[in-house]
């Protein structure tokens, strides 16, 4: 009984003691405490005890009463704040327009939990000094020694204190001192072409970016027709400083006709070129523009490299140069030559109703040569496997076939490695020779199979002749087939 009596009592006690205190937290909440925030320089350049204006810059914050949840840095004015969850950056510190050195001071301050900042923001002064930019022309994609119509141009900008840094590019046509004389790209631009504009009256450059050849509003005056002109490039940054000038020098030579002759004759060029410069005027055709595309050598196997009298940017810049003519009269002596990249260079020549007459001799090539997606040939007659070669005959007549109509022919010699020619799909047949085989036993035997050497392609824009002009005896009859062939046939006119 005294034992339950002692736990009666404590319990009541207890109660007692629970029920008269007030049980309420007493004393007041503490505040919110504002983040502390440091920074430091993590690297920097140096010129003249002068920073450059591309500074690295390391912060960090802690919160005495909660967390930090990102900072806000300012540069020069500490009320223009700038969030980030960052805690390092690399800035391109601001020097006023047309000086070369400044004092810019960095503000950063952190920010808590509960959006509270740094009662005081940490800071530091930099003492930079600016760089020039740098502007060089790439001369790889740059204009070839002479152009017609078009001018291209490619270019790399550099900056040491940033590529943030850079603010303008300027260009400029024969004339830098004029007011108007430099003209601004964005820039992001590194290539362009130049396109002539009003070429008769009151010629101008139109300025096209890029590989899409998107047209501009910029337009360059002072252009020089059948005369040099220079090309003048330099860069502008943040603060005013421009690069040193760069520059190119080209021909720009005016177009004369709707027709273009593309000599791509690598052995005997002038020749050749006067040879069919006479069978032309025998048509009546005494005004053309020429180009003469015979440099570079096939050897080896491989195929020429492209012309250096093109510019080496088929798309777009060769590809709307050509499209500038109505008619291309294109002449070689090999396949392996510039015809090669026919396919690349004149998609837009053809999509503007342009139509090309080819005299290229055949040769023996495999199936899969790209060549063949540009005639109107699926390839060329292999070599039979009981003979060495085809040998075109001399005695016997070159003449039109199936229907269609056209003076006869006569060669000066046999030819030897002129196989016929298989016609594509859809294509016509114009002409044919007579083939025999040379036999590995000696001598030679009839050939009766395949015997064609011209066609004419499908959509009637081409005409390939596989016999080369060179080896033909009657110039009156060669004269009077070029003729229909680029006359009657493709519609061949100067004006």
């Amino acid at each position: 009984m005294l034992y339950r009596a002692l736990i009666l009592v404590l319990f009541l006690s207890g109660f007692f003691f629970l029920t008269s205190c007030d049980t309420g937290v007493q004393g007041d909440l503490n505040e919110n405490q504002p983040p502390l925030v440091f920074l430091s320089v993590e690297s920097v350049d140096r010129s003249e005890n002068r920073l450059s204006s591309q500074v690295h810059i390391r912060w960090w914050g802690s919160d005495p009463d909660g967390y930090v949840v990102g900072y806000e840095f300012a540069i020069d004015d500490p009320s223009g704040w700038t969030f980030t969850t960052r805690t390092d950056s690399v800035f391109v510190l601001p020097i006023e327009p047309g000086e070369q050195t400044g004092d810019v001071e960095f503000f950063v301050r952190a920010i808590d939990n509960e959006g509270l900042a740094s009662a005081e923001p940490a800071s530091v002064v930099f003492q930079i000094v600016n760089t020039p930019p740098v502007a060089t022309f790439d001369r790889n994609v740059s204009v070839s020694d002479t152009t017609y119509n078009i001018a291209n141009f490619g270019w790399s900008i550099s900056d040491a204190d940033g590529e943030e840094n850079l603010r303008d590019i300027e260009i400029a046509l024969n004339d830098t001192t004029a007011a108007d004389a430099w003209k601004v790209l964005p820039i992001g631009v590194n290539f362009i072409n130049l396109v002539l504009e009003n070429g008769d009256t009151n010629p101008q450059f139109r300025v096209h970016t890029g590989q899409t050849f998107q047209a501009t509003d910029v337009l360059l005056d002072n252009v020089q027709l059948d005369s040099d002109n220079t090309f003048y490039l330099r860069a502008v940054d943040q603060a005013d400083a421009r690069s040193e000038v760069d520059e190119i020098t080209w021909h720009l030579k005016r177009q004369t006709s709707r027709i273009l002759f593309l000599n791509d004759y690598s052995t005997n060029t002038e020749a050749a070129a006067t040879l069919h410069q006479n069978l032309l005027a025998n048509a009546g055709i005494t005004e053309y523009d020429y180009i003469d595309i015979s440099d570079g050598v096939v050897a080896g196997g491989f195929k020429v490299p492209f012309t250096q009298a093109f510019p080496s940017v088929t798309t777009p810049t060769v590809n709307q140069t050509l499209a500038y003519w109505d008619y291309i009269y294109w002449v070689s002596n090999d396949l392996d030559r510039n015809i090669v990249y026919a396919l690349e260079i004149t998609e837009q020549f053809f999509e503007n109703g342009g139509k090309m007459f080819l005299n290229i001799p055949s040769k023996f090539l495999t199936p899969d040569e790209g060549v063949f997606n540009f005639l109107p040939v699926t390839r060329m007659t292999p070599r039979p496997t009981e003979a060495n070669n085809f040998i075109v005959v001399r005695n016997e007549p070159v003449l039109p076939v199936g229907g269609f109509s056209g003076p006869e022919l006569q060669l000066a010699s046999n030819l030897q490695n002129r196989p016929p020619i298989q016609v594509a799909p859809g294509a016509q047949p114009l002409y044919q020779a007579t083939f025999r085989l040379s036999l590995l036993t000696g001598g030679s035997a009839p050939f009766d199979g395949n015997s064609i050497v011209a066609a004419r392609s499908a959509d009637d824009n081409m005409i390939y002749f596989a016999l080369d002009m060179r080896d033909f005896e009657n110039n009156q009859n060669l004269a009077d087939f070029l003729a229909q062939m680029v006359l009657d046939e493709l519609g061949f006119s100067s004006n």
